[in-house]
Order: C-alpha cells, then structure tokens, then sequence
C-alpha cells in the first residue's frame, strides 16, 4: 500500500502542471476570453499527463484536477453566490471528470492507437451527458462543444450535430493529436492514426459543405413573421410592467413577454391581477407570457433539499412556472419550470414540455435554467414547437461573465434545433435569436429596458433534431460495454498470473 501510495504522488508530481494547463486551456475557451481556436488541443495536456501515469487512481485525481482549475476559472461569477462555498462546489462539479480519466487510463494499455484515439470522445461525450444531465447535481454550462457559439462560421455545424457532437469532433482531434505525439514517428500505426484523422476531418468538411449549399437554404425559409415586444426588469410591480407595456401599444406587438418570476406570486389567485392582465391583452390585441408562481397539487414528490430550500423562504413548495394569455383575456395555459437550480428556492420541477397552440403559432417554454439543457429545445421542437420562449432571471449582482455565458449558451441551443428564441431577463442579457444562433437583438445591461423585433415561426426539422441527439446515449452505452470489456480483460489476465 505504501507502495501504491508513493506511485500515486510520483504520477502527481510528474503531471500535474500538464493537467492544470488542460483545465486552464479549457477555461479560455468560453467568455470572456473566447479563446474558442483552443478547443481542438484544449485537452492534449490532460490526455498526455494520464498516458504518463502508473496507476488508475493517478489519472482520476489529474482529471478531476484538470475539471476542479476548469470550473473555477470559467465560473468565478460563482463567488457571488457561494462565497468560499465555491471551492467545494467546483469539485462536485468535477467530479465526472475523474470518471473520464479514470476509464481512459484503464482502457488505453489494452487498445490500439487507432482504437484509442476513435474512444477518446466517446468517453468524454459520455462523461459530458453525466456531468450535465445524468446527476441530481447535473450542471450543463460550458460543454466543450459550446464554446464555437462565439464563431459566425461555426454555429452553421449545431443543426448538424449539436452541442455534443461538437464535443466530439473536438475531443476527436485532441485525442489524435496526443496519439501522435505518444507513438514514436517511426511507428506504421502512427501514420494509420494520421490518416484516419484526416479522413475524419475531410468527412467534416464535406458535411459542413453539403449543409452549406443544401441545408442552408431551410435556414432562410420561415412558415410565419411575429412582431414580439420584451420587457427586461427586475421589478414585480404589476402597475409598472402594466404602463410599460402599453406605451408600445402603437407598434402592435403580436407577443409580449416578461421575465421568470416577473410577478412573483400566485396570480391565479388574484381575480383583480387576472382582471388587468386580460385587460392588457384585450387592448393590445396581443398574446402574454408571464413569469408567476402556482400551487402544487397534493401528492407531487419533491426531493428534501428542494422543498427545505422553498420552505424556508416561501413557506411551502411551489411552481415556478410561466402563463400564456390570449388576446381575449383567457388563459392559453400554463407550463411548469422543467429544472429547477439545485439547492435554491426555485419550484418543484415540472411535469413535462408542452407546446402551446396559440394565435401567433405553435409556442414552447423553457423557463431560465430549462434551456441550458439539451432536452428542453429538443422535447419543445420534437413536439412541434416553432418558437421557443424563455423567460429567464439573471440576479444583477451575479455580473457580466455570467449573464453573458447564459446568452451564449441560449444562441448555442437555438441553433441546434434551427428555432428563434425570445429570452427576457430581469436584469442580464435580453434577447431576440434567429434560427442560426446570432442575436437579432439584444439588450447587454442590467437596468430596466424594452426591446422589440420581429421573429420567425419555423417548422424545419434539422439533423440533430432527427436523430443525432441521440449521439450521448450512444457514447454512454460503448463506455459501459467497454469498461465492462476491460473489467473482464482484466480478471483474465489477473486469473492467468495467479495460475502460472
């Protein structure tokens, strides 16, 4: 055991610079450095650091080292929230990040190059889908695939594979990168490896090509026009959204939405708010989605660290959820905030992602959170949805880094699924995003603000939509087979020794 113990802290000593620089690395990727030309070798550091090691539980400390330097540097707006708190809430984060260099230690003495270099982003998709969708403590910012949110050029490839495929095509070269630079440049392999990363980056190529003169055209082509008015403000005073909303009356907005929470209370329990809402609607002659709150029906399951959270702030447990008024004053429906933020007083989650029929078109919602995960867009779009609406709430005092990675990832999920996206927020970034993930309009400020445009029904269906989400699940599923493959491997080889 002493043994093993001095083996661990040589590995460490030996590489753990290699794997802060890969953490660092990936840290630039996103805002406010955008950096997003790293994102092919941002991982070769952490890759060549685990080859080095003698033992399994080495590489598992570098990787989560390696996710640990990645989550404090790119999410140091944490810090408002967290306070010292933030270091343990890092490590949580990181902790799929062991998972990754664990498996990828223990399968790469037993694989080819080629073989090795085509599972690295298998494994690290999969630990990826863990990390942001797989948990309780499911955390979906700054997925590698995201970062090429902030190149023109490259959002035209999310339709096409999303956000993770994306992943993969960058953990893909950086896996290549680090077998090449393992291999002696004498081995034939080697040249094999080079050879098959090429042809992977010519099938790419042909791909982006084939969506750029084909595809693209869909891109431009929308079923519907709707003229939208959003309202950015921190404030629940219904008498003041009410009067701000109406002086842009003249411009006939055909939809109108407020942020989440915009009246944080059960508006459904006040005939006199219902009242002046449909009222609004009824002048206007024009649809309203609004952030509130509703009751939860008896019986509902909740998790204790939720309904401790609501309980010690609210009373009781509750929806966060977003209504939709018609232009006569009637209630269209409601939806319930899908993912709820762990460890805060933000509602029970909700039951599903209904699409709503409504006059400017078939309307799905996401509330704030809902939309930094894939399902959301993606259940929404399956269903028929051909705008998305988002009522979000970014605190004032969580600052810029944050409120600008939350619109970037919100342009990263509407390109995906190819649909516009009308986010208001209380106090961040405010926005109108077309189809292809550029913001049409947007308002970078915290103060109070309205912003008008006009946006674009879609019924086109992309690539990812059709069946490339499914990609995740995939790398999940050959993960499991191969350390389970590897695990048997293993005990072989182990029973074999012990008999000779």
């Amino acid at each position: 055991m002493r043994r093993y113990s001095a083996t661990v802290a040589t590995d460490l000593k030996r590489n753990l610079p290699w794997a802060v620089a890969s953490g660092a690395a990936c840290a630039l990727l996103f805002y406010p450095f955008d950096c997003w030309l790293l994102g092919p070798l941002a991982l070769v550091p952490l890759l060549l650091a685990v080859r080095r090691t003698a033992a399994v539980r080495s590489a598992a400390y570098l990787a989560l080292a390696c996710g640990w330097v990645f989550a404090l540097m790119s999410l140091r707006w944490l810090w408002a929230i967290f306070g010292t708190g933030t270091i343990a809430v890092a490590v949580l984060i990181a902790l799929p990040w062991a998972l990754f260099g664990a498996a990828y230690r223990a399968l790469a003495p037993r694989l080819c190059p080629l073989a090795l270099v085509a599972l690295t982003p298998v494994l690290f998709v999969a630990m990826e889908w863990l990390r942001c969708q797989g948990w309780y403590l499911r955390f979906s910012w700054l997925q590698i695939g995201s970062c090429y949110v902030a190149s023109q050029g490259s959002q035209s490839t999310y339709p096409l594979v999303g956000i993770y495929g994306m992943t993969f095509l960058s953990v893909l070269v950086s896996a290549a990168v680090a077998g090449a630079v393992v291999r002696p440049r004498r081995d034939a392999r080697l040249r094999g490896l080079l050879g098959a990363a090429g042809l992977v980056a010519a099938i790419v190529l042909l791909f982006r090509l084939a969506w750029v003169t084909g595809l693209q055209r869909h891109v431009e082509t929308y079923d519907r026009a709707v003229k939208v008015l959003l309202v950015q403000s921190e404030t629940e005073d219904l008498e003041w959204l009410l009067t701000t909303t109406r002086q842009y009356a003249p411009t006939r907005p055909q939809l109108v939405v407020w942020p989440e929470l915009a009246l944080a209370d059960y508006v459904e329990d006040d005939p006199a708010a219902l009242g002046r809402l449909a009222g609004l609607t009824r002048t206007m002659h024009t649809t309203l989605t609004f952030g509130c709150k509703s009751h939860v029906p008896a019986g509902v399951r909740c998790d204790w660290l939720r309904r401790r959270a609501m309980c010690q702030t609210d009373g009781d447990i509750y929806y966060n959820s977003a209504l939709i008024m018609s232009p006569e004053g009637h209630l269209i429906g409601r939806y319930h905030k899908r993912h709820p933020i762990q460890f805060f007083a933000d509602g029970v989650p909700g039951p599903g992602y209904p699409v709503f029929d409504t006059p400017t078109g078939p309307v799905g919602i996401g509330i704030c959170y809902d939309l930094d995960f894939a399902d959301t867009a993606l259940s929404l779009t399956r269903h028929g949805a051909q705008l998305l609406v988002v009522p979000t709430f970014d605190a004032r005092d969580w600052g810029r880094v944050q409120q600008m990675q939350h619109a970037r990832l919100a342009q990263a999920r509407a390109a995906e699924v190819s649909r516009c996206v009308v986010r208001p927020t209380s106090s961040g970034v405010s926005q109108i995003i077309a189809p292809g993930g550029e913001q049409v309009t947007f308002v970078p400020t915290s103060e109070a603000s309205q912003i008008t445009g006009v946006v674009a029904l879609r019924s086109f269906v992309t690539p990812y939509v059709r069946g490339v989400w499914l990609l995740p699940y995939v790398c999940v599923g050959i993960s499991l087979l191969m350390l389970a493959w590897g695990a048997w491997r293993a005990g072989r080889q182990s029973g074999s020794a012990a008999s000779g």
